[in-house]
C-alpha cells in the first residue's frame, strides 16, 4: 500500500522526467516486492506460519534440519535479504536510487527520504533478529559488514563527484545505510531500538530540512533550483537562506555539535566496544 501511495504520488506530475522516475520506480520496486514475496513464500512452506515469532520459535527447536528444509530456508532468506537490501539502498542494490532521485520535485522527494525508510529498516530489523537465530548467522555476518564498508565507501565518493542536490541526498543515502546496519547488526535489541530511532530521526529531520529549503528558495526563483554553484550564489543576496542551508549540511555531514553528529558517534563507540 505504501508503494502504491508512492507510484501516485511521483506520478503526480506531468514532465517526462516524472514519468519516466514513475515507470523506473514501479518496475524495480515490484522486483524487489516480488523477492521478499517469493522468500516469505519459501519460508511459510517450511514453517507453516507468516509470524516472525512463530519462525524463531521453529528455527530454536528444529535445529537438525533435513537437506530439503535447510535448500528452501536458504532460498527463502537469499530472497527477503535481496529484496530488503533494495528497499534500504544498500550497495550494490543502490543504482537506482541517484537515477531516481534526480527526476523527482521536491516535495515528493521528501516523502521519499522519510516514511518509506522507517518502515523498511525496522522491517530488516525483525527479519535480522529472525535469522541470527540460524545457522546462517555467521555467514549472514560477513555479508552484512562487506556492505556496510561497500556503502559507506560508494556512498561517500560518490556524492563528492556530484554537483546536483538531489543526488547528492541520494548518495548520503546510500553511505547512512553503513551506519543504521551498524546498529541493527552489532547492538543488543533495547539498545538498537533506542539507536535507530534517535539516528533516523535527526537524519530524516536534516534531509527534510535541505530539501525544504531547497524547494523554498526554488519557488522563489519560480525554477527548479538543484545545482550546487547555483546555491552557493545564495551568499550573495539571501544570506540568512545561505546560513540555514549551511547549518543543514554540516548537520548532514556529521559534524559538531549538530545532532548527528552524536548520533555518529554514539554508533562508533558501541561498534569498537
Amino acid at each position: 500500500l505504501q508503494s502504491i501511495l508512492t507510484y501516485i504520488l511521483i506520478s503526480k506530475y506531468k514532465s517526462r522526467r516524472s514519468l519516466e522516475a514513475t515507470i523506473k520506480y514501479f518496475i524495480l520496486s515490484s522486483s524487489s516486492s516480488f523477492f521478499i514475496l517469493l522468500g516469505f513464500s519459501f519460508i511459510y512452506y517450511v514453517t507453516g506460519s507468516t509470524t516472525f515469532e512463530d519462525w524463531i520459535v521453529f528455527l530454536s527447536i528444529h535445529e537438525k534440519e533435513t537437506d530439503l528444509m535447510i535448500y528452501t530456508l536458504s532460498l527463502g532468506f537469499i530472497f527477503i535479504a535481496s529484496g530488503l537490501f533494495f528497499k534500504i539502498y544498500a550497495v550494490p542494490f543502490h543504482f537506482w536510487t541517484v537515477d531516481i532521485y534526480g527526476s523527482l520535485p521536491y516535495n515528493i522527494l521528501i516523502y521519499m527520504v522519510s516514511i518509506p525508510n522507517v518502515v523498511f529498516y525496522f522491517l530488516f530489523y525483525k527479519f535480522h533478529e529472525i535469522f541470527m537465530c540460524t545457522p546462517y548467522e555467521l555467514s549472514m555476518g560477513k555479508i552484512i559488514y562487506v556492505i556496510i564498508i561497500a556503502s559507506g565507501f560508494i556512498g561517500t565518493i560518490g556524492a563528492l563527484y556530484q554537483q546536483n542536490l538531489k543526488k547528492i541526498i541520494a548518495f548520503s543515502s546510500v553511505a547512512n545505510v553503513s551506519y543504521l546496519l551498524c546498529i541493527i547488526h552489532i547492538s543488543t535489541p533495547m539498545v538498537m531500538r533506542q539507536e535507530l530511532f534517535n539516528y533516523l530521526f535527526f537524519y530524516n529531520i536534516t534531509n527534510i530540512g535541505i530539501l525544504m529549503l531547497s524547494a523554498y528558495i526554488s519557488d522563489l526563483h519560480q525554477k527548479s533550483v538543484s545545482n550546487l554553484p547555483t546555491l552557493g550564489r545564495l551568499r550573495n543576496h539571501e544570506i540568512l537562506l545561505a546560513g540555514y542551508l549551511a547549518l543543514f549540511f554540516y548537520t548532514l555531514a556529521g559534524l559538531p555539535p549538530f545532532g548527528l553528529f552524536f548520533a555518529k558517534i554514539s554508533i562508533i563507540a558501541y561498534t569498537l566496544m
